[in-house]
C-alpha cells in the first residue's frame, strides 16, 4: 500500500486524473527480496483474483475525486486496519466473500458516494484453482466437453465454479472454448479448509481436454503440498 498504491492514488490525484471506478494492480512477489512488484495495472477486476482473492479496497476522496483501489494482497482472510485520508482500508476477499451489494458499491462510487459505502465480508479464507485447456497459455483445441459440474458444486455448500472460456453444443453439452475456463473456488473457515475444498471440487470434473496446477497456496500451506495426479484426464 506504502510503497506502490498509495504513491500511484496521490499521483493521480496531483494530475488532475478524474478516474473513478476500479483500478486493479497485478503483483508478483520478488524471490529474492520478498517485496511486491508492480507488473501492470488494469481499469477492472482481476480474474480470477475478483472471484475471491484477498483484496485491497482503499475508499480515497480527494480534489473531489472518487476512487476505489483494487489489488491483489493475499489468499487469507487478515484484516489490514490502516487510516488513508480519514478512510479505512479493508484487505479481505470478493465476489464469494462479499455480503454487501456490489451494485450499490459501484453505484457509489459512480456518484462520488464512497465515503459513505461500509463493506460487509463473511468470515473464514477462499481459494481459486483455475482449470485450463491442455496447451494453454500456448495452442489448445476447443469443444472438448466437460461434465460433472454439478458433481463438483456438490462437495460442499461453499463451492461456487465461475465460467469464462465455455459454450453450449447443439447437442447441450457444455464445452471448452477458451484457455482459462473454469474458476474453481471454495471458502472455509480457515484457508487449509478452503483448499480441500476446492481441490475435492477439481477432482470431481470429467474434463481430459484440461489442466490445472496443483501447487496453489502451498507457500501457506507447505505441508499440505499437493503431489500430481492424472484424475481430470482419466475419468470417465
Amino acid at each position: 500500500m506504502e510503497t506502490i498504491i498509495l504513491p500511484t492514488v496521490n499521483g493521480m490525484a496531483a494530475e488532475g486524473c478524474k478516474f473513478v471506478g476500479v483500478l486493479y494492480a497485478g503483483l508478483m512477489i520478488e524471490k529474492n527480496s520478498g517485496l511486491p512488484k508492480l507488473i501492470e495495472y488494469n481499469v477492472r477486476f482481476g480474474d480470477p483474483e475478483c472471484q475471491l482473492a484477498v483484496l485491497v479496497i482503499t475508499i480515497l476522496c480527494k480534489a473531489a475525486v472518487t476512487y476505489l483501489i483494487v489489488t491483489a494482497a493475499c489468499i487469507d482472510n487478515r484484516i489490514l486496519m490502516g487510516n488513508s485520508l480519514g478512510q479505512n482500508i479493508t484487505v479481505s476477499v470478493l465476489m464469494v466473500r462479499l455480503e454487501s451489494d456490489l451494485a450499490q458499491v459501484l453505484l457509489a462510487a459512480s456518484r462520488g458516494e464512497l465515503s459513505g459505502v461500509s463493506l460487509k465480508w463473511c468470515p473464514g479464507s477462499a481459494m481459486v484453482v483455475v482449470m485450463a485447456s491442455k496447451g494453454y497459455p500456448g495452442s489448445y483445441e476447443k469443444g472438448n466437453v466437460i461434465r460433472n459440474l454439478e458433481e463438483a458444486e456438490d462437495v460442499a455448500p461453499t463451492v461456487k465454479i465461475f465460467h469464462a472460456g465455455t459454450a453450449v453444443d447443439s447437442d447441450g453439452n457444455l464445452i471448452a472454448t477458451g484457455g482459462r475456463v473454469l474458476g474453481v473456488t471454495a471458502t472455509g473457515r480457515d484457508l487449509e479448509e478452503a483448499r480441500d475444498r476446492t481441490y475435492q471440487a477439481v477432482e470431481e470434473v470429467n474434463w481430459p481436454g484440461g489442466f490445472y496446477r496443483r501447487d496453489i497456496g502451498w507457500r501457506a500451506l507447505p505441508q499440505k503440498q499437493l503431489a500430481p495426479k492424472n484424475k481430470l484426464t482419466s475419468r470417465k
